[in-house]
């Protein structure tokens, strides 16, 4: 696991680097790297749920960041459960099975200005509460921030 966690942490900083040379690499392409599902779930929602292609770039990069930032271990959960949310209105969101509804997290996310999930806006605005929660630590193993 340690070993999975250093190559993810070299390939953020090598795919960061590329920001900077000619040969620059999309945001959707360096998350589809670590984050297939949500990255599948970008693109949908660019095609199918009206999110403008440059919002669904600027929210990968900050997906990247994100993962990055926290140095989260568990990857695959994160973007299992990120995929879930990512580019959708909250009535768009299934919850069956997880004890909770879209309406009963709309209004516990509301105050903190998360009206949706299709912009960058409400994903900066989503995360700094979410990774405060205990399952983010249980479930995502994060070692930074």
């Amino acid at each position: 696991m340690r070993v999975l966690a250093a190559l993810l942490c070299a390939y953020l900083n090598f795919s960061s680097m590329l920001y900077g040379v000619g040969g620059k690499i999309s945001a959707l392409e360096a998350l589809e790297k670590i984050a297939p599902k949500t990255t599948q779930q970008l693109r949908i929602s660019i095609q199918s749920r009206n999110l403008p292609a440059e919002e669904a770039e600027k929210m990968a990069a900050y997906l990247v960041e994100v993962i990055r930032d926290f140095q989260i271990q568990n990857v695959g959960a994160f973007d299992l459960n990120t995929s879930h949310i990512i580019g959708r209105e909250w009535h768009e969101i299934d919850y069956s099975g997880e004890g909770m509804t879209w309406q009963a997290q709309q209004k516990k996310y509301k105050p903190y200005g998360v009206v949706h999930f299709k912009s960058l806006k409400c994903l900066k605005s989503f995360f700094p509460v979410e990774s405060k929660l205990p399952y983010f630590k249980k479930i995502y193993k994060p070692k930074g921030k």
